[in-house]
């Protein structure tokens, strides 16, 4: 089983260069979209391989677009968490509950917060090995696979064995859009809830937040003149 965990982002209004704050309506992740064609064209590759899609949070909604786009099965782990080491924390659990997953494929980031962090976490908390902005992914068989990654110096080849991680820089090959049938269908799909284990105790973020105060003074000039004998007083000339 190949596992794609999917988030969403809130729906951008391109024409006017704004956000569309009407109704907070919220899209499937461009980059989460990418992981996904990527998990589907391994599961062409290699038949046995099924693609679970997989969102932390309370909304169906995303989980229901991605299994139009392509998805095999869907599972929405019922949380509030936020935190990046949070989603990995509770992604590992379910992860390793289940019998037969050799892959998780996700999007390197959130098109609208972009930390990266979710996906190297998980792969320290899985113990399994990783690849980060992966942009093509091909396997010689169903245990050895060679990640191409974006790198400061180009195009870097990986070799991973399974299970693995990896994340998915936003790439050309885009899903074909969905068609009615697809929608009918992902509508009628069974989504399969996990509830995390409250036993396990909550990683606490704390965050302190400092101003740093500002010792400039702004100076009010009406000519060049005025402006190179205030910079000589300041003894910056």
């Amino acid at each position: 089983m190949i596992v794609v965990p999917v988030t969403s982002v809130i729906d951008g209004d391109v024409l006017n260069q704004s956000v569309s704050l009407e109704s907070l309506k919220r899209l499937l992740n461009p980059l989460d979209q990418s992981a996904l064609a990527m998990a589907m064209q391994s599961g062409f590759v290699h038949p046995k391989h099924t693609v679970e899609v997989v969102h932390v949070g309370r909304d169906e909604t995303l989980l229901r677009s991605a299994l139009a786009l392509g998805g095999q099965g869907a599972t929405l782990i019922e949380s509030s968490c936020d935190q990046p080491i949070q989603i990995a924390q509770v992604l590992a659990e379910w992860i390793k509950q289940q019998a037969s997953v050799e892959a998780v494929i996700m999007g390197q980031y959130g098109a609208d917060y972009a930390s990266g962090q979710v996906g190297p976490m998980l792969a320290g908390l899985l113990d399994w090995p990783q690849a980060t902005a992966v942009i093509h992914l091909e396997g010689s068989n169903s245990q050895q696979y060679c990640a191409h990654q974006l790198t400061d110096q180009g195009v870097q080849p990986v070799e991973l064995t399974v299970p693995y991680v990896i994340t998915t820089a936003l790439s050309s090959k885009a899903l074909p859009h969905p068609t009615v049938v697809d929608i009918i269908r992902s509508q009628s799909e069974l989504i399969k809830r996990y509830i995390p284990n409250e036993a396990s105790p909550p990683i606490q973020i704390n965050e302190r937040e400092i101003h740093r105060s500002s010792h400039r003074k702004c100076i009010k000039v009406h000519s060049a003149d005025e402006l190179i004998k205030a910079l000589a007083r300041a003894s910056m000339l």
